[in-house]
């Protein structure tokens, strides 16, 4: 293609999407020197405040940090065009993942469903619904992490956007009954599209289908959903109950936010028992196969625990790479514990043998740091734990929940590889890679991915993880 430059900065190389509003390419930003994803809007004919509400939402869309919510860096007009330059995120759309795999297991479905509803809940924190919710605008990179994109852009547009019959159709299909009807669409509103998406993930179709977009539309309106286990016999009464509660026509019987249905969904995976909707804790638990480890808002895969290699000062009896110890029990369920978004941290009945909090100390090395949170998660010092999060991991995951409540069952870590790949000294910022491996009362699993840092005036602090389960 003709070299064309976006405000004197963005080379635009290849197109590597397009849509019914959109064209999206590769970019080269000049300045930063780096791969970047731009998403050029077609012009709205015969609307002149469409430029003014493009830049506010695109403000807006800017201000959600997010591991699962694909990062806005830009935005700008060139001449008649108006973009929006993000992360570039290699990989599929849930769409694209869906039509060539078909129907994904119900542990993977229900994880990348929750992380969905934890990027969900970062955008509604601040106020912005995203209105076109479908697996079309979630992106799957090579790290297995779902990403919303276009959050904004549906509001901005007034729902001009939906021209042409693809694009129309293709957004019929995920409309919740109130947007069918011409109202005024919420945050309730992208929880009932979660639903339709999760419906698809495990069944490989959809709740409502018909000829024109109309006739969707009015399905969504006035027709009872079915149950997923009537297209996949064997799925978990749970699993059917947290659909059909997204899918209720009126907004007030839904999940009232995407926290709680993020929660909802983590307990219909682990067996976890109801919270308010779903199955008995006795009902048969996950096998354990799934993409994404389950906190995960932020991946908080606080990963998948683990300690450190070099950093742990264990006893000559236990080997340096692996810290032990007995969890306190849990009342509930001996279902392994999923990465940490329930609704509340785990009630904790007998607790463990108290430990000497370990004192905190800045970590002159990014995989030390790492290690020294495993460490510290290791030994229960979940207090000290914390304060190798940055401020930003603590606003997003409160670690009374993501680190108490995640780690509550857990027996054992170990950390098997802690690697530093990338060190900044200039921005500050650090990846280390690592391999884990967490025993809880329901056996082992393993996690592999990498821990983003940033440089804090003391030292290192974990920000970012992102850890799947091998």
């Amino acid at each position: 293609m003709q070299e064309r430059v976006l405000g004197d900065r963005y080379r635009l190389l290849e197109r590597i999407g397009s849509g019914g509003m959109a064209d999206v390419y590769c970019a080269h930003d000049t300045r930063l020197r780096r791969d970047v994803a731009v998403k050029v809007l077609r012009p709205i004919d015969g609307d002149p405040a469409f430029a003014a509400r493009f830049r506010r939402e695109a403000r807006h869309a800017a201000s959600i940090q997010h591991p699962n919510v694909a990062t806005v860096y830009d935005f700008g007009e060139d001449g008649d065009d108006r973009y929006i330059v993000m992360e570039l995120v290699r990989g599929d759309t849930l769409k694209d993942l869906v039509r060539r795999r078909g129907a994904l297991s119900e542990d993977e479905a229900l994880t990348m469903a929750e992380r969905v509803a934890r990027g969900l809940e970062a955008a509604h924190a601040r106020r912005l619904v995203h209105r076109d919710l479908k697996p079309h605008n979630v992106l799957v990179g090579g790290d297995g992490q779902p990403r919303i994109v276009d959050f904004g852009i549906a509001k901005a547009s007034d729902g001009t956007a939906l021209t042409g019959a693809a694009a129309v159709l293709g957004t019929a299909h995920y409309f919740s009954p109130e947007q069918a009807s011409g109202k005024s669409a919420d945050h309730r509103s992208d929880l009932y599209s979660l639903g339709v998406v999760l419906f698809e993930l495990l069944t490989g179709r959809l709740p409502f289908d018909g000829g024109n977009p109309v006739e969707i539309a009015m399905r969504h309106v006035r027709d009872a959903p079915p149950r997923p286990s009537d297209w996949r016999p064997g799925l978990r009464r749970a699993t059917d109950e947290v659909v059909l509660r997204a899918l209720e026509k009126d907004p007030d019987r839904r999940f009232a936010t995407a926290s709680a249905m993020a929660a909802a969904l983590l307990r219909a995976r682990d067996g976890a028992g109801p919270v308010p909707v779903l199955r008995p804790a006795s009902a048969r638990r996950r096998s354990g196969a799934f993409l994404l480890p389950a906190f995960v808002g932020a991946a908080l895969l606080l990963g998948g625990a683990a300690i450190a290699r070099s950093a742990l000062d264990r006893p000559a009896a236990a080997p340096p790479t692996v810290a032990a110890f007995t969890a306190s029990p849990v009342p509930t369920s001996s279902a392994p514990v999923a990465a940490a978004a329930t609704a509340a941290p785990t009630p904790s009945p007998t607790p463990a043998p108290t430990r000497a909090a370990i004192p905190v100390v800045a970590a002159t090395a990014p995989d030390a740091a790492v290690a020294e949170f495993y460490r510290r998660v290791a030994r229960r010092d979940f207090a000290g734990a914390a304060t190798l999060w940055s401020s930003r991991m603590q606003a997003n995951y409160p670690p009374a929940q993501f680190i108490d409540g995640r780690f509550a069952d857990t027996a054992a870590l170990q950390l098997l590889g802690n690697t530093t790949t990338s060190e900044d000294p200039v921005t500050g910022r650090a990846t280390v890679a690592v391999d884990l491996l967490e025993t809880t009362s329901g056996g082992s699993r393993r996690w592999a991915g990498t821990w983003q840092l940033v440089r804090g005036n003391d030292g290192w602090l974990l920000d970012r993880p992102s850890l799947a389960a091998r």
